[in-house]
């Protein structure tokens, strides 16, 4: 009786995982250059209709963010096992399922909505709470800087060379607060930065969603002088 016990707890430990999944997505970086991207603390997985849902915890909150089922590369639990999937079975009425949600299916549908169409109103709510958290710190922002593309947050404005990590570090606050503020989540936030001098220069910089997100709940006096989330960051650089 006691071997069948032991027998049984680790099956049950063996096949479910003790924290979450790690996933990795694929994203288009420029033009017809992808990276991969690894998304920790996964708790809930839903892969249907050829999309992806997933439930992301970080600080106590949970985040929910959605994705094409293409771009899902491998999915891993903290065990290090691989978890097969077959995008191809959602594309026919199929869902799985992995882990437990805590977010209601239709708060998971709306999020679905607002990560697959660009022109809804949830990002309008984004883009306001940028332009307005961004003129308390005297950026002069509007919806023609900010946009949204292949589920990546993109902000671009033009900068003088002088101000270049202050600029960084306050235009990547001010999109964690927006997005921490609706409760949502996007794996990669990108600030373009058009560099003014005799011929410009433009700066492609690239961070996690979460970073980003955990810069935000920082006061932004706090961490101007900090260079561990600069030092973290991707940088691509183009002279015109």
């Amino acid at each position: 009786m006691l071997k069948l016990i032991v027998i049984t707890l680790f099956l049950i430990l063996a096949t479910q995982p003790l924290y979450g999944y790690t996933l990795t997505i694929k994203e288009k970086l420029i033009g017809i250059i992808n990276k991969q991207t690894l998304i920790n603390d996964v708790e809930y997985i839903e892969i249907g209709g050829s999309y992806v849902n997933i439930e992301i915890k970080e600080q106590g909150k949970v985040y929910p963010y959605s994705f094409l089922c293409s771009q899902l590369v491998y999915i891993a639990d903290d065990n290090g096992l691989n978890i097969p999937f077959n995008c191809d079975d959602s594309k026919n009425g199929a869902s799985i399922q992995m882990g437990k949600s805590v977010i209601g299916k239709e708060e998971i549908s709306d999020t679905g909505e607002f990560n697959q169409d660009i022109s809804s109103s949830k990002i309008s709510q984004i883009q306001d709470v940028i332009i307005r958290e961004g003129s308390f710190h005297r950026m002069n922002l509007t919806k023609y800087n900010i946009k949204i593309e292949d589920d990546v947050v993109i902000i671009e404005i033009s900068c003088r060379r002088t101000n270049i990590e202050s600029t960084l570090i306050k235009l990547y606050w001010l999109c964690g607060y927006a997005l921490d503020t609706h409760n949502l989540f996007y794996s990669e936030i990108r600030v373009i930065l058009n560099i003014q001098k005799k011929q410009i220069e433009t700066l492609v910089t690239i961070a996690k969603g979460k970073d980003v997100i955990k810069l935000s709940q920082l006061k932004l006096s706090e961490y101007s002088s900090n260079s561990n989330f600069l030092d973290k960051l991707e940088v691509y650089r183009k002279q015109d």
